[in-house]
């Protein structure tokens, strides 16, 4: 399996209509609740939502990725690559 750049793929999404900003209008703040973050990148989406009191596990392939977004995550976790 070939890794991929660590640079930013996404930017968080300021218009009230993005899927961003209705996933946090819809989450709202966490309280300490869990979430699950799949394909959580380099943690752009894990990080608003640690920030807004959710306690994030996110799941990321790409090993490189994973890594980046280590620190908004509470567990960093990856698919077996398989031949």
């Amino acid at each position: 399996m070939e890794t991929v750049s660590a640079a930013p793929r996404y930017t968080l999404k300021a218009d009230p209509h993005s899927s961003h900003a209705v996933m946090r209008a819809w989450l709202g703040a966490g309280q300490g609740r869990r979430l699950l973050d799949v394909g959580a990148a380099d943690g752009l989406l894990s990080r608003v939502l640690t920030d807004s009191g959710w306690r994030v596990t996110g799941l990321e392939a790409d090993p490189v990725l994973a890594e980046a977004g280590r620190a908004y995550r509470e567990i960093r976790q990856r698919w077996p690559t398989h031949p």
